[in-house]
């Protein structure tokens, strides 16, 4: 009796979501793939949204590199059961997710070296040893929504003087509650000057001021002079003009949570004759930068002279994933070995045994929408009639990472061995104690 070597399960398992920007308030919905070649026993799926803030206390190399930084998170830790412990039979699963981004979330911050806002869709695939499980993560970026309110007016005021007092006044009001990248940020700017003496010398600037934990940060982002022809601002009187500042086309968003604090001044250094130099800065809030979609979906037709079930580098071109082809077979499994080599993928000659079913299976659970326990954010929604073919599983950055090799354990089985039969003729065998009594 020989026990038989089972056959390596190939196991995909990737968030799948539409896209990567959202604003606060905005639902996050997708699909958790789980893949397999052969049906699989597992624990259970769970997911989550999670968010988290990370500043760096310290770039000294004599301090351990875990104290050189302090994270601490935002969103609710704990995970969503999606699927419970079971079977899943061979082929695609598709189980639907979504999530809820709270309005009081701030926005997504990267600052290398000094601080950063993340947050991440997170999905694992639970087995028996936790060492077996598998994790798909996918980055979510942040933004706050483009106001629909006026914007507010700035005053502010610098006195000189104990008996006889001087001020130079201030009056701003920006053309926009909130500022996108590459945006031309222009103030209606009033000066009254009630000092005795003239103001010669002006300078406007865009700040980018970060505070995290007990440090900060003021980096100058553009400058500019008021022209000499509208100046200088005589004892007594008034100027009354318009100024522009440009704002970058890449650059974080203004941004606040318990350890960073990322703001945008509109600053006016004022300089008076004998010297005398003042400062104001005027608060303005900026959008930041969309971050690059990395979810790409590249499709091209198939020429005609090709049959539809070929895939090949010269049909898709060096820069371009298979991508699924209606009322066409689904994509190969790509191997770990091709990660190096991507965008292209090239399959081996040799044809594959793993083949997908004409349909694809859900979880038969709950029903069309069921709230998820460990977040009052998080829902959980079901597709009614899932679709026949995968829009996409190529294209997804975790697709990839995602694939992974499950072996069961190996039973071998040795033939016993067999005594060699000795001749008749053959001296029985030494025994110590027979040859003991013999001498006495």
């Amino acid at each position: 009796f020989m026990f038989r070597k089972k056959k390596k399960t190939q196991i995909v398992f990737a968030l799948l979501v539409p896209k990567q920007n959202y604003v606060v308030g905005e639902q996050i919905t997708g699909n958790i793939l789980f893949r397999k070649d052969q049906s699989v026993k597992f624990n259970g799926i769970q997911a989550r949204f999670y968010g988290s803030e990370t500043i760096t206390t310290s770039t000294s190399l004599d301090v351990s590199e875990s104290k050189r930084s302090k994270t601490r998170p935002i969103s609710d830790t704990a995970y969503a059961m999606v699927a419970d412990k079971g079977k899943a039979p061979e082929g695609d699963t598709i189980y639907p997710i979504k999530f809820t981004i709270p309005e009081t979330f701030p926005p997504s911050v990267s600052c290398p070296g000094l601080a950063e806002i993340k947050y991440e869709l997170q999905a694992e695939l639970l087995f028996k040893s936790s060492n077996a499980n598998i994790t798909s993560v996918v980055e979510i970026f942040v933004q706050n929504p483009i106001p629909s309110e006026l914007p507010l007016t700035f005053t502010d005021k610098t006195t000189w003087g104990l008996i006889h007092k001087e001020s130079l006044h201030i009056r701003c009001i920006p053309d926009k509650t909130m500022y996108l990248p590459g945006d031309k940020i222009v103030l209606d700017t009033n000066f009254t000057n009630s000092t005795k003496k003239d103001v010669v010398r002006v300078i406007t600037g865009l700040h980018r001021v970060l505070k995290y934990g007990k440090k900060s940060s003021d980096t100058c982002l553009s400058e500019n002079e008021v022209p000499r022809a509208l100046l200088p601002v005589a004892a007594g009187e008034k100027f009354s003009g318009e100024v522009t500042l440009d704002v970058p086309e890449n650059i974080e968003a203004s941004s606040r949570s318990h350890y960073i604090n990322l703001g945008y001044v509109a600053t006016f250094k004022c300089e008076l004759e004998g010297g005398t130099e003042t400062c104001f800065k005027v608060p303005v809030a900026i959008r930041g930068t969309l971050a690059k979609e990395e979810l790409v979906q590249t499709h091209k037709e198939p020429p005609a002279d090709e049959p539809e079930d070929s895939y090949s580098s010269d049909r898709y071109g060096s820069g371009l994933l298979p991508e699924y082809i209606p009322d066409g077979p689904p994509p190969p499994i790509p191997d770990r070995s091709t990660k190096d080599d991507l965008p292209s993928y090239i399959p081996s000659e040799t044809e594959s045994d793993f083949s997908l079913p004409s349909r694809i299976e859900t979880p038969q659970q709950s029903g069309a929408e069921i709230s998820m326990t460990g977040s009052s954010n998080i829902m959980l929604a079901k597709l009614e009639e899932p679709s026949p073919q995968l829009p996409m599983p190529y294209g997804h950055p975790c697709y990839y990472d995602a694939l992974t090799h499950y072996a069961p354990p190996t039973y071998v089985y040795t033939e016993p061995r067999v005594q060699e039969r000795l001749p008749e003729d053959a001296p029985p065998p030494y025994n110590p104690a027979a040859a003991q009594l013999m001498s006495l």
